[in-house]
Formats: structure tokens, C-alpha cells, sequence
């Protein structure tokens, strides 16, 4: 589900010029969510349950970020334990681990202003797939980003406009000029 948790709101402290809406399927990280954004003082951040892009009617955003379930349902470390500490359905992404994405990238498309960007953190072996089914739903300008290990595991990709990662990256990072950094 498009989750902010206590990492996503970190992020929008650089981001309060922004409005912010997260959404997830489980009322409970709402909850959590709700919470930590309180405590913060972020009031730039509206919580929905949704699943996916159900509930958001025709909202348009200029970024969606997400980080749905992408393990395979058929990976052991689901029977021997090894994956135990989140709940199976933030997990398990089906079969080949990219049932999510087959909801989400020709969807997200309704719901992303012209020019705006996606973002999908993806496991490893992934990236390929997600490309070949970004490019097939028309978007443009994909790029996939390598973790520390240098393993794929994001995927970015712009909706009506060539925007390149390092356009992205100095985008996300751009803060107006009444804004500073503490």
C-alpha cells in the first residue's frame, strides 16, 4: 500500500511546501501514521484507507511514491520464518511478487498530473519487468536506481514529459526560496 510511516514522515519535513496524502489498506498504520504526524506537528499530511487508488476519486498529484509488497508468495522465507517481521499481506506481492504493480502503474496514470513522476521501490530482480510494463502503459523517461549492494530496487518513470533521475533527484530535493534547511 502507499504507506507513510515514521520514514515517510521524516521525509516530509523537507517537503512542507508540499501537501502531502498517504494512503494504505490497513487502518492500524493509518493509525500509526496519524499519530506520528501529530506528535511531529506536520500538518501538511491527509490519511486515507484505500486500496491503492480506490478511494482517491480523481485526485491528481505531481509524485506518487510507493513501496507495495513484492516478495514472491512462493519465496520459503514465508514458511521457514525468515520473513516474519511485517504481516504477510504488506509482504506478499503474488505471484512473481508483482500483482501490485499490474494495479498500480496503469492506474497511477489517472491520478498523475502531466509531467509528474512515479516512483516504485521494487526487489532486485524486479526492475526489468517493471521497465517493460512502465514503457507498455506509456510512460516515459524510466530509469532504475541501484541500491548500496548494487542491486536494482527503484524504478522511476515520468508521465508526459522527459524528466531524466537527475532532474528527479535535484526536483525532490529543490526547496522555494522562502524555504531553508536547518
Amino acid at each position: 500500500p502507499l504507506q507513510i510511516t515514521e520514514r515517510g514522515l521524516t521525509g516530509s519535513f523537507l517537503f512542507d511546501f508540499c501537501f502531502l496524502f498517504g494512503c494504505c489498506f490497513f487502518l492500524m498504520e493509518i493509525g500509526l501514521s496519524s499519530k506520528n504526524a501529530f506528535f511531529n506537528n506536520l500538518d501538511n499530511i491527509q490519511f486515507l484507507k484505500s486500496d491503492w487508488f480506490q478511494e482517491l476519486d480523481t485526485k491528481q498529484f505531481d509524485l506518487i511514491i510507493s513501496n507495495p509488497p513484492y516478495v514472491d508468495s512462493t519465496d520459503p522465507g514465508f514458511k521457514n520464518g525468515e520473513i516474519q517481521y511485517e504481516p504477510r499481506l504488506a509482504l506478499d506481492g503474488g505471484h512473481s511478487g508483482l500483482d501490485a504493480y499490474h494495479q498500480i502503474i496503469p492506474t497511477a496514470l489517472n491520478h498523475l498530473n502531466y509531467g509528474a513522476t512515479i516512483i516504485l521501490e521494487h526487489a532486485f530482480n524486479q526492475g526489468e519487468h517493471i521497465r517493460q510494463y512502465l514503457q507498455e502503459n506509456g510512460y516515459i523517461s524510466i530509469s532504475t536506481i541501484l541500491d548500496y549492494s548494487g542491486h536494482e530496487r527503484v524504478t522511476m518513470a515520468g508521465h508526459g514529459v522527459t524528466m531524466g533521475r537527475d532532474q528527479v533527484r535535484t526536483r525532490l530535493i529543490q526547496l522555494p526560496d522562502n524555504i531553508t534547511r536547518s
